[in-house]
């Protein structure tokens, strides 16, 4: 909140007051990562509310809130996207060449100064097919629209679907009765005593998106079709999909038209092999040397230079499951060795 503060004062002192600034998250908290959603379901990686259902700020450096009017909670349904239209609309650009532009976001400022009904009536929160060579995870299909009140959801995979609450211990809190969570969490707790803040964050990031979640789905009951009527239920607890068959073909065929008209898809998880180039892309930082001594203050700057030739990038499948065996067994073997090897003197006989 204090550096929030300070770079709006900058602002303010330096470019002045016509100025807008904007503040928001990528996405939900991740709760395997110390993030919480509450009262939202589940968090990051996920299409239930507690992945995509944000805070957002948008906030009028004016004297007199030209651009945005009076402060206040803004009570429609505001994506991403829909910041740079806003924006660009209230510096001024003209609304015919705003439209040539033909972009997924809405222009929201007058919906903003109350001057007209929210413009936004729906957001297409996840779009993906495995089955379709569109994610490494060939099993996986997710699909999560939202239209006024109700939101479906269409899949074969949710990362992570239960409900988190604020911890009673130094455990995580959630809603799941069987063993996944308990042995996960103890298991990362384990492997931190082996790896520096740094380097763990990729072990750590395969563990839970690639063991635990999956460990999830083979325990886990949860309906392949969801319907939620998110302004009554905003904590996504009850499914009326059988309830509302209407709704649901509705909410179905918008998503065809949408599907149809979309580009091809990228395949984003081919990536550099992290695992062996991870200690050439960490940046030192500051931390406080309280708690990171000097040596293991380091942050995960994983990009590749500008003037990279892509053509000489070698990628792999950043879903693979080798990469990530192999890292744990090149950090973890010396120690199982070490620990085999003092076992082996004690048990020998004098």
């Amino acid at each position: 909140d204090a550096a929030v503060g300070r770079i709006s004062e900058a602002v303010n002192k330096n470019l002045g007051e016509n100025s807008l600034l904007v503040f928001t998250s990528d996405n939900g908290g991740a709760p395997w990562f110390g993030g919480l959603n509450y009262p939202f379901r589940s968090g990051k990686t996920t299409p239930l509310e507690g992945g995509v259902h944000v805070p957002a700020c948008l906030v009028d450096l004016s004297k007199q809130k030209k651009y945005f009017g009076d402060s206040g909670t803004y009570g429609g349904l505001f994506h991403v996207s829909d910041i740079f239209p806003t924006i660009v609309s209230a510096a001024g650009m003209d609304m015919a060449t705003l439209d040539t532009l033909r972009l997924d976001g809405l222009d929201q400022t007058k919906a903003l100064k109350n001057e007209v009904e929210f413009p936004r009536t729906s957001i297409l929160h996840e779009m993906y097919f495995g089955s379709e060579d569109e994610f490494f995870n060939k099993n996986e299909d997710v699909v999560a629209y939202r239209k006024g009140k109700w939101k479906l959801i269409k899949h074969t995979f949710i990362r992570d679907f239960h409900w988190y609450y604020e911890p009673q211990s130094g455990r995580l809190n959630n809603t799941d009765i069987g063993w996944g969570t308990y042995v996960g969490e103890s298991f990362i707790w384990f492997m931190e005593l082996f790896y520096a803040p740094g380097p763990f964050d990729t072990i750590r990031d395969l563990m839970v998106h690639m063991v635990i979640h999956s460990w999830f789905q083979l325990s886990g009951d949860l309906d392949n079709i969801l319907l939620f009527d998110i302004s009554s239920d905003p904590g996504e607890t009850t499914n009326l999909a059988s309830k509302y068959p209407d709704v649901v073909s509705e909410l179905e065929n918008e998503i065809e038209t949408i599907k149809s008209a979309r580009p091809i898809q990228q395949k984003f998880w081919m990536t550099i092999d992290r695992d062996l180039l991870w200690e050439s892309t960490l940046e030192r930082g500051y931390c406080n040397p309280k708690i990171v001594d000097e040596k293991s203050c380091l942050f995960a700057h994983p990009w590749l230079d500008d003037d990279a030739d892509l053509r000489m990038v070698k990628l792999i499948d950043g879903g693979a499951a080798w990469p990530f065996v192999r890292n744990v067994m090149s950090h973890f073997a010396p120690h199982i060795v070490g620990i085999i090897a003092v076992i082996t003197a004690l048990l020998m006989p004098k």
